[in-house]
Parts: C-alpha cells; structure tokens; sequence
C-alpha cells in the first residue's frame, strides 16, 4: 500500500552551516551577500543576514537560490 514516496526529503546539493557566507543568486535579492543565520532542512529554506542600507536583514531563501562564496 505504501509507496515510499509519501516524504519528501529534499536532500541539497550542498551543505551549509550557520555563520557561513553566501551569495544570493536568484529572487529580489539577488546578488546580494550574506552569513547564515538559521538553517530550515524541513523546507529547504536558510535566513540569511543581509546588508540592506548599511543594516543587517532578515531574509528568507531556498537553498537553491544561495551559492558557498
């Protein structure tokens, strides 16, 4: 009955760690530079630190949308 594809994992291509930097590289923040604050496995998104106008933001993103600089 079970067909093993009921959870979904998603297994990212790269590993990331908090405090790393990472570049932004898809969405409106897009080239942007920022560290690892926290890590969401469960749904695939990191909250990276960004500065914005000379202050550190908040922003959520994919793992797909940041690359290890």
């Amino acid at each position: 009955e079970s067909s093993g594809n009921s959870e979904k994992v998603l297994k990212p291509k790269q590993t990331f760690s908090q405090g790393e930097s990472v570049r932004i590289i898809e969405g409106p923040f897009d080239s942007f530079t920022g560290t690892i604050e926290e890590i969401n496995l469960e749904k695939g998104k990191l909250r990276v630190m960004v500065g914005i106008f000379g202050r550190s933001t908040p922003v959520e993103v994919d793992f797909l949308q940041v690359e290890k600089i």
